[in-house]
């Protein structure tokens, strides 16, 4: 966690509040959450939650690149997306380094309104559901023909607030701060703003413009060239005089203009330099480069393709892209377009004799594009995040093709055609609602990394897995609506994946069987499984002799059995946010023993003060 943190601060300039991660607790607890929180609200959540995948690379791990939309103030950092128009959540950091930090929430393809939602997560988070649940009781009523859908939406938001009901009374969270109706939150705003955020700063340092503010009187003031050179005259006279607030509110009024962006950003950096914001200022930074990825950085790449060889053009509210794009045919090997609204792909795309790397994530491709089987150089391909739910046979010929991620909610059937291509050894599947896979799968001989992510019940048979003997890692998640008598089974045919070295398991029910978990004790070095419903370790995970890393979190489990010294191997102990209250005393008989987490947990202070005398100063503690 202290690693995350870092991390954080490294990237945003400032640490996050409490509830962040408290919040990414909830979520985390039980799979079936986010997919009632996804389906009946049409929420999905930040890139910045991924800090805290196992398999994300802190080093190079940046969530701003990908989550700003290219309005976004610098105050706001984006937390949860809408399903509509751009909407979007996030903190909202007037000044870093002071909290609380309230949620701001807009429709970034809509009208410029920012709006408080929230003083926290959780206090969003019950409002949303509140608003929802309104909405839906309101539309049972003038769309009868759906009543049936509707309630079904209806009784899934209640059980998440029956979760998180359980969730703050576990980690004993003052549930009526969170989201009790009313609370409200108090900005201290001296002055307001076309965005109706208004500005906080010292008052005595503001001291409103001589003219009349018609970014406040008129909705659809289009302010002239010659009006703003004006207004910038008196706001710096006043600046250089100590009032400050006169730049700084000019600048956020100005920032929704797409022709005065370089007055807004110079006026906004010498407001927050002399606020000491510089966090802010890194923003600003943001926003020159986010412009330019559609105009001046493209025409940089023209000019100069060979000093070029990546080019970024994410979440640019891109329509299509130009077929002078061939022009950087013989030096490209990079291309991210994701997060437009491209449905197709020039020919020229077809020419880029150099590219390797794709990502066409979060468009709106019906299908992919007949330009991309043209890339014979081409080794990663994301597609995920668009409405695909058939891929042609055309695919095999992406003979260098070696990671591919897929997956919508559209994508019912498994793609055989993807068996067939010779050299993949990634295969991510997200948000998929597959129930089988083809009788192919097993020609995949050089997969080595497989993700899948399902809301179905996926059938997995032992014909399925037995070739793969080159496969290394596994991570298999699946969050099909159960009840809790149901029970989860580990899958058999996993077992017979005797060089498997990484197996992650997600599943918002395990309390089955998990025979023949043991069958991968030879090869086995890493397993991480999570369930808010598990009551106890089962017996298996204790056979595993090659394990180094083992992580079961979020879980009921009340007693850490000493058969946990049978893994002598192990490097790496993550039992986060259970509900321990017995662990061996003797854990540092563990030789190779590097990291063991134990904090959310019921441990007495006896026990914590034992582990501390053991351990502390000789390995990572967190208790």
């Amino acid at each position: 966690m202290q690693a995350i943190n870092e991390k954080i601060k490294a990237i945003y300039g400032f640490d996050f509040p409490q509830d962040f991660f408290d919040f990414h607790d909830f979520l985390i607890q039980n799979d079936q959450i986010k997919k009632d929180i996804g389906d009946s609200m049409d929420f999905s959540f930040g890139e910045v939650f991924k800090i805290f995948d196992r398999k994300t690379s802190l080093d190079s791990f940046d969530p701003i690149s990908n989550s700003r939309y290219y309005n976004d103030p610098p105050e706001f950092f984006t937390l949860v997306y809408g399903g509509t128009d751009g909407l979007h959540y996030g903190y909202y950091v007037d000044d870093p380094g002071k909290m609380p930090y309230p949620i701001a929430g807009y429709y970034a393809r809509d009208a410029f309104q920012i709006h408080i939602a929230g003083h926290n997560l959780f206090h969003f988070l019950y409002q949303e559901i509140e608003n929802s649940i309104e909405s839906h009781e309101e539309n049972k009523e003038y769309d009868p023909e759906e009543k049936e859908w509707y309630e079904k939406q209806i009784e899934k938001l209640k059980l998440v607030t029956k979760r998180l009901d359980q969730f703050c009374e576990r980690y004993d969270l003052d549930k009526q701060a969170f989201y009790k109706r009313g609370l409200g939150y108090t900005r201290n705003t001296i002055a307001k703003t076309r965005d109706d955020m208004g500005i906080v700063m010292p008052k005595e340092q503001y001291i409103p413009l001589s003219s009349k503010d018609n970014f406040l009187a008129l909705y659809n003031y289009q302010p002239t060239k010659s009006e703003v050179k004006a207004m910038m005259l008196e706001a710096e006279d006043l600046f250089n005089q100590g009032y400050i607030g006169a730049t700084f509110k000019l600048g956020k009024d100005l920032w929704i203009y797409s022709e005065f962006q370089q007055e807004s950003v110079d006026l906004l950096e010498k407001s927050y330099e002399a606020l000491n914001r510089p966090t802010l200022i890194k923003l600003l930074d943001f926003r020159r480069n986010r412009s330019a990825s559609k105009l001046e950085a493209y025409q940089k790449a023209l000019a100069k393709p060979e000093e070029h060889t990546y080019l970024f053009l994410t979440y640019s509210n891109l329509d299509s892209i130009p077929e002078d794009i061939i022009q950087l045919k013989d030096h490209l090997i990079s291309l991210r377009i994701g997060g437009n609204n491209l449905k197709d792909l020039p020919a020229a795309i077809g020419a880029l004799d150099q590219l390797n790397f794709l990502s066409l994530a979060e468009n709106h491709f019906e299908k992919i594009p007949e330009s991309v089987y043209a890339l014979q150089q081409l080794e990663h391909l994301d597609i995920s995040n668009n409405p695909i739910s058939f891929i042609d046979k055309k695919i095999i010929q992406l003979n260098s093709l070696k990671e591919l991620i897929i997956g919508h909610k559209e994508l019912v059937d498994f793609p055989k055609w993807i068996c067939r291509i010779p050299n993949l050894s990634t295969l991510k599947i997200t948000r998929s609602k597959l129930s089988n896979l083809p009788s192919n799968f097993n020609a995949l001989l050089n997969l080595k990394h497989l993700d899948i992510e399902t809301r179905s019940a996926l059938d997995i048979q032992a014909k399925d897995l037995s070739s793969l003997t080159t496969l290394h890692t596994l991570i298999f998640k699946q969050t099909q609506n159960n009840s809790d008598e149901d029970l989860f089974n580990f899958p058999r045919p996993f077992a017979t994946l005797k060089n498997l070295e990484e197996l992650e398991i997600n599943h918002n029910l395990i309390n089955g069987s998990w025979e023949g978990l043991e069958q991968l004790k030879e090869s086995l070095t890493s397993l991480r499984l999570s369930s808010y419903q598990m009551e106890s370790y089962p017996k298996e995970i204790f056979q595993l002799k090659a394990l180094k890393k083992l992580d079961i979190s979020l879980t009921r489990v009340k007693v850490l059995p000493a058969d946990i010294l049978n893994l002598s191997q192990l490097e790496e102990i993550r039992f986060y946010g259970n509900q321990l209250e017995e662990i061996p005393l003797n854990l540092d008989q563990l030789p190779h023993l590097k990291k063991l987490q134990l904090d959310r947990n019921n441990l007495s202070d006896e026990i914590k003060n034992h582990l501390r005398k053991q351990f502390e100063g000789k390995i990572e503690l967190n208790i």
